[in-house]
C-alpha cells in the first residue's frame, strides 16, 4: 500500500469542529496527517496518524525567506506556498505521495477512492487546494517552478505581481497539462457553494438532479455519505469529504463522536433519516448570516480598496 501524507500548516483558531475532522483523520489510520502548529492540542483527542510539528509562525516566516527569500505576513499567506512543502517540510520526503488539505472538511474513507491503481498511474491526484496529491518523485516535486509562456507563476504568485494567481489550484495544473502528467479528476467530494444556506455543491460533480435536496452522513463503520432525495426517494453514496468553505458550522447533537449526521449548518446525532427530515433541513433559504456578515461598512471599503490597488482582478480558472 502507498503511503500518503497531508501538510496542514495552521496558526490561529481551529474550526469549532476540529475534533470531528479529527476524528475523521482517525478513520483513516492508513493515511497520515503533519500538522504544523503552535496551537495547544491539549482539549483534543490526536489521532496516532496526525503527527504534531511544534513551530510557530515566526519560525515559518523564517523557513520561507530562507528558501524563497519573500516574506509572509498572515499565516493564509501560506496557501502561496502548499506546491513548495515538499521542499518546506523533510517529513514528506519518506512518503509515496504528499500533498495539502484544509481542516473545514470532514474526511469519508479515502482509500475507496485512493486505490492502488489509481496512485501507481497518476502524478496528481485532484485539482483543488482543500485536498491535493503529489507523487513524490523529483520531477514532480519540482514541476512547480517551471515557468509556462502564457501561465501565471509560482514566482508571481509567492512575489504577488501577478494579481489574483491561485497557483495551488489553477497554475499548478496547467503545468501538469502542458508536461502531460496525468491529474486524477474523478474523486467524488462535496465543495459547499458558500452563498447558499441549503446544501448545493460546486464543479458539476453530482448530477443536478441530485445536487437539490441533501445532507450528509458520517460514522466510522461506513465514512462519508452524501444522502440526497431522488424520484421521491431516499438514495446514499459514499464520497471522499465535504468542503464548508468557511461555512460557519453549530455543534448541535449530544454525542458526535462515533457518527452524526451533517445539515445546514450543523451537525446533529445520527439517527435513520426520513424524507419529511431532508425535505425540511434542505429546503431553500435566504442565507442572512452570509449576506449581513458582507453588508458593511468595513467589508465593503475593504473589498473596494483591494480592487483599485490590484492589478488584474480577474481569477485563474480550471475545469
Amino acid at each position: 500500500m502507498k503511503s500518503v501524507l497531508f501538510i496542514l500548516p495552521y496558526f490561529g483558531k481551529f474550526p469549532n469542529y476540529f475534533q470531528l475532522f479529527l476524528n475523521s483523520c482517525n478513520a483513516n489510520p492508513t493515511i497520515d496527517w503533519l500538522l504544523v502548529t503552535d496551537n495547544s492540542m491539549n482539549e483534543f483527542y490526536l489521532p496516532a496518524n496526525v503527527i504534531i510539528k511544534r513551530s510557530s509562525f515566526k519560525d515559518i516566516q523564517q523557513l520561507i525567506f530562507k528558501r524563497f527569500q519573500t516574506n509572509i505576513i498572515a499565516p493564509y499567506e501560506l496557501c502561496k506556498y502548499r506546491v513548495a512543502y515538499i521542499d518546506l517540510f523533510l517529513e514528506a520526503h519518506s512518503y509515496d505521495f504528499w500533498g495539502y488539505c484544509d481542516c473545514d472538511l470532514i474526511w469519508g474513507n479515502l482509500r475507496i477512492f485512493l486505490t492502488e491503481d489509481i496512485l501507481q498511474n497518476y502524478d496528481k491526484i485532484s485539482w483543488r487546494g482543500h485536498m491535493t496529491l503529489f507523487k513524490n518523485s523529483p520531477n514532480i516535486n519540482s514541476a512547480y517552478k517551471i515557468k509556462i509562456p502564457g501561465f501565471k507563476t509560482f514566482k508571481g504568485c509567492i512575489e504577488n505581481t501577478e494579481g489574483i494567481n491561485l497557483f495551488d489550484e489553477v497554475g499548478i495544473n496547467k503545468i501538469f497539462d502542458y508536461l502531460g502528467l496525468k491529474i486524477y479528476k474523478s474523486i467524488p467530494f462535496a465543495d459547499l457553494k458558500i452563498r447558499s444556506a441549503n446544501f448545493k455543491c460546486l464543479h458539476n460533480i453530482f448530477p443536478q438532479e441530485t445536487n437539490q435536496l441533501q445532507i450528509f452522513s458520517w460514522s466510522n463503520e461506513r465514512g462519508l455519505e452524501r444522502i440526497y432525495l431522488l424520484k421521491g426517494q431516499i438514495k446514499k453514496e459514499a464520497i471522499a469529504y465535504v468542503h464548508f468553505l468557511k461555512r460557519p458550522m453549530e455543534m448541535k447533537g449530544e454525542d458526535l463522536k462515533c457518527s452524526f449526521l451533517i445539515i445546514p449548518n450543523g451537525f446533529i446525532d445520527n439517527r435513520i433519516i426520513t424524507i419529511k427530515e431532508i425535505k425540511k433541513y434542505a429546503r431553500k433559504k435566504i442565507y442572512w448570516s452570509y449576506w449581513l456578515h458582507r453588508i458593511n461598512y468595513t467589508f465593503i471599503r475593504n473589498k473596494i480598496n483591494y480592487l483599485l490597488h490590484n492589478k488584474n482582478n480577474q481569477p485563474d480558472k480550471y475545469c
